[in-house]
């Protein structure tokens, strides 16, 4: 065989294994992903039982928002990488996944680890999620710990009767508003006015036509003159639409900067207990990610096996 085929044949290889490496790496870290997110909801509705009833409800907002935020990430991951295909091969591979952890499945485990981690030598379940976290799941696991901990900060300050300023805001304080687009008067203007011009008819040699012509003429004058009446009170109550939605959002950007400016202040002379306080969730999420199928599937997805893929591919598409 010529040097150049076996060149090409091993590289066709070496790329389809590259390939099959990186997606099941994807379905496992989507579903680690997951299970989670799922966790972090739960944890935090928790936190909301030792509370008062309005940071109760303020912990429930926070909590649905970031979980769909979480699983818009993994549909997006999950449609790139498969396409129309990716809620079935999702849902196989949990069904999967999850069947085989649940019967402690070595054969399922060194065939899948063989294919994501083929350098370490994985001897459990666990172990294989823990590595999945280490090598691909770093940033997520930050963004989790780093909102349970200034989560728990917070109610933490709002008990000992602190002046926080609201969830939201807390956990906002160091993003950056946008810059407003400019709003564009006298376009905004010209786009309401639009006021057909005036057309003239052609002079007739009957003197009836002249007078009916020139009849129409000033008709059309009226209508056009009520026309850019109406157009310009359009034109200036819109203005003044503008200037007052401009002013309160002016205002409540203002109110909402000086919350963070506040919530940045409280921060930093809160700094090392909210450090305490991630590096406690640190632990926490090492021991969630390395969690049992059956305390994961079960919760969550009422079930192991094809049950489980259904439902988790029902929560995410």
């Amino acid at each position: 065989m010529r040097p150049a085929i076996v060149a090409l044949l091993l590289m066709l290889t070496t790329s389809a294994i590259a390939s099959e490496q990186q997606y099941d790496s994807l379905l496992l870290s989507a579903y680690i992903r997951l299970c989670t997110t799922q966790t972090t909801e739960q944890r935090i509705h928790a936190l909301g039982k030792d509370t008062s009833a309005m940071n109760a409800s303020q912990l429930s907002t926070v909590a649905s928002q970031w979980k769909q935020e979480r699983i818009s990430e993994i549909r997006t991951d999950l449609v790139k990488a498969y396409g129309e295909s990716a809620p079935q091969v999702f849902s196989e591979f949990v069904a999967g996944y999850t069947d085989a952890e649940s019967k402690n499945d070595a054969a399922y485990l060194a065939e899948l680890s063989a294919r994501i981690s083929p350098e370490q030598k994985i001897t459990g379940y666990s172990q294989l999620r823990e590595q999945i976290a280490k090598d691909s799941l770093r940033e997520f696991s930050d963004v989790c710990i780093k909102l349970m901990g200034n989560i728990e900060a917070w109610i933490e300050l709002a008990q000992k009767d602190t002046v926080v300023p609201p969830l939201h805001i807390w956990l906002s304080r160091d993003k950056q508003e946008g810059k407003q687009k400019p709003v564009n008067r006298l376009r905004n203007a010209e786009a309401v006015a639009d006021i057909d011009p005036a057309v003239l008819e052609k002079k007739t040699e009957s003197v009836l036509a002249q007078f009916e012509a020139a009849n129409e003429k000033r008709n059309k004058s009226k209508l056009d003159r009520a026309k850019a009446s109406m157009a310009q009170l359009a034109t200036e109550r819109k203005q003044y639409e503008d200037a007052y939605a401009q002013k309160m959002l002016s205002a409540a950007k203002a109110d909402a900067e000086g919350m963070k400016r506040q919530a940045r202040k409280i921060a930093d002379a809160e700094k090392e207990a909210i450090k305490q306080h991630e590096n406690s969730w640190g632990m926490k999420f090492k021991r969630i990610i390395g969690a049992t199928v059956g305390a994961t599937a079960d919760v969550f997805f009422g079930g192991i096996g094809a049950r489980a893929g259904a439902e988790a591919a029902d929560l995410i598409f």
